[in-house]
């Protein structure tokens, strides 16, 4: 079962001339609440993006853009609604799926290369999920209102290392090495 779209925008690779094509999107008010709602957001108030694609050889598209998004969330320690702003440059690269199935044969883990190329199948690259994407890498994972802090009583909570069952079966190691 695929998961639903959230933001669909499919682009013809056939339409993106030589030259490359602009393409700007901006969310409706149904899409923005979807995605809000996907993301355990309290609102999504705006998302948008300025996009440009250009062609090169083989059908490799390259994806330029500025992502612009504003949201809400609740504060992970007051829950305090926090406003957070996106305005971010955004760059992808897209091949045939067929071609990144023979590019990817044999699997290099390089910490220093660029991210491996997104794929794409029937002639489309959909940027309306790759927004989203991108919009869902750059949310606060850990949203927090100016000046909140745990109360003493949560931050004095913490267990005690030796009551840990770690602390029990080095105990254990102890006496059977003796």
């Amino acid at each position: 079962m695929s998961e639903p779209v959230l933001l669909s925008r499919p682009i013809p690779v056939a339409t993106i001339p030589a030259e490359g094509l602009k393409v700007d999107v901006v969310a409706t008010d149904e899409e923005r609440a979807a995605i809000a709602g996907a993301f355990g957001l309290l609102e999504l108030r705006r998302l948008s993006a300025e996009l440009t694609l250009e062609r090169g050889k083989r059908d490799v598209i390259g994806l330029d853009g500025r992502l612009t998004a504003e949201l809400t969330q609740a504060c992970v320690v007051t829950l305090v609604p926090v406003v957070q702003a996106i305005d971010e440059a955004m760059q992808r690269r897209f091949v045939p799926e067929d071609d990144a199935a023979r590019a990817t044969a044999e699997i290099v883990v390089d910490p220093e290369a660029d991210e491996p190329p997104d794929t794409y199948a029937g002639g489309r690259i959909d940027v309306g999920a790759a927004i989203v994407e991108e919009l869902a890498l750059r949310i606060d994972p850990y949203p927090r209102a100016p000046g909140a802090e745990l109360p003493e009583e949560a931050a004095a909570d913490k267990p005690n290392p030796e009551d840990s069952p770690f602390a029990a079966l080095a105990g254990m190691k102890l006496h059977r090495d003796h």
